[in-house]
């Protein structure tokens, strides 16, 4: 399965809508949860040491609306984390995973999605008490 097919997989058994950013090369994902929330996925493919590999990027916040002391909590909870890891990629505080489209299961991924952006979600509405998309 290529990468692009295991994206696509995944999208659908996600039941999200899905747009693909030809621009930057990358899959853009609405989540919806209960309660009118929602949090956006960004998933892009890549090649590392001969290996298709897919990034999966969930956005808590922009990291400057972030105090030092919110970060470094968000960082000591990485450990407790069952899927990703907390980062701060391109000015945005994050939930981040990545794997192997060629060896993972298209539900094993589907259930990391939807671990992270459950996290991302949960993790914003206690620090910010909103829903920032």
């Amino acid at each position: 399965m290529t990468a692009e097919e295991f994206v696509m997989a995944s999208c659908k058994a996600l039941e999200c809508e899905v747009h693909y950013d030809t621009e930057n090369e990358e899959w853009q994902l609405e989540i919806h949860f209960e309660g009118k929330r929602k949090q956006h996925v960004t998933l892009f493919s890549f090649e590392e040491s001969g290996r298709s590999l897919v990034r999966c990027v969930t956005a808590v916040g922009n990291a400057n609306d972030f105090s030092h002391a919110q970060l470094v909590t968000a960082l000591e909870l990485n450990e407790s984390l069952l899927y990703g890891a907390f980062a701060i990629f391109s000015g945005k505080f994050v939930i981040t995973a990545c794997t192997d489209a060629v060896e993972q299961e298209v539900p094993r991924f589907v259930e990391v999605i939807r671990y992270l952006t459950r996290m991302a979600d949960a993790y914003e509405k206690m620090v910010f008490g909103l829903d920032r998309g």
